[in-house]
């Protein structure tokens, strides 16, 4: 094996990054091979046990190796976490640090807190408004309680006005009684 083989293919360049640790170009992606002794200093739950990280994985490395990495390399992989993995994130930086459940804060956190907060109310996972049964100035909205597609599904007439209004990244939510129930019949 060559020292520009890879798992993913042959490499067009290789960069040592640090004793170690080594950075593999394979078409237009980027993996990082880690020695097992270091790998071990990863934790288990983000550790790739053959020592191949890529790309989005490598995320992990400048955060538990920040001498090899550039101060807005390692700036960025916080924020990925913090973003995307709170729970890993507030592992990581520990000292009882919580993640705030704001959008610019986490992503995630923002979209947990928002179907906990509606656990109980129709989410909406679809929706039509220029359809030959959906009367005019309104939208059919299929929605199921808490978001979970496990759940039934529920429809429900909404004046376009409001759902216009009232829709969000996460979906619309419809509240018996105030929206109109329907019942598709095929």
């Amino acid at each position: 094996m060559s020292s520009f083989d890879t798992p993913y293919g042959h490499a067009s360049e290789k960069r040592i990054l640090g004793k170690g640790i080594t950075l593999y170009i394979v078409n237009t992606d980027f993996y990082i091979y880690v020695l097992k002794e270091l790998n071990t200093k990863i934790p288990k739950t983000l550790r790739e046990p053959s020592g191949w990280y890529p790309k989005i994985q490598a995320n992990i490395l400048p955060i538990e190796f920040p001498i090899y990495f550039t101060k807005k390399q390692i700036r960025k992989a916080y924020a990925y976490y913090r973003r995307k993995f709170p729970s890993v994130y507030e592992e990581i930086v520990g000292n009882s640090v919580v993640v705030i459940p704001t959008k610019h804060s986490s992503e995630e956190r923002h979209r947990e807190r928002f179907f906990h907060k509606n656990r109980n109310h129709y989410i909406e996972i679809a929706a039509w408004s220029h359809h030959e049964r959906v009367p005019k100035e309104f939208v059919l909205i299929q929605t199921v309680l808490g978001g979970d597609v496990k759940n039934p599904t529920v429809y429900f007439l909404v004046k376009e006005s409001e759902y216009l209004a009232k829709q969000n990244e996460y979906g619309f939510i419809c509240i018996p009684g105030k929206h109109e129930e329907r019942e598709l019949v095929e």
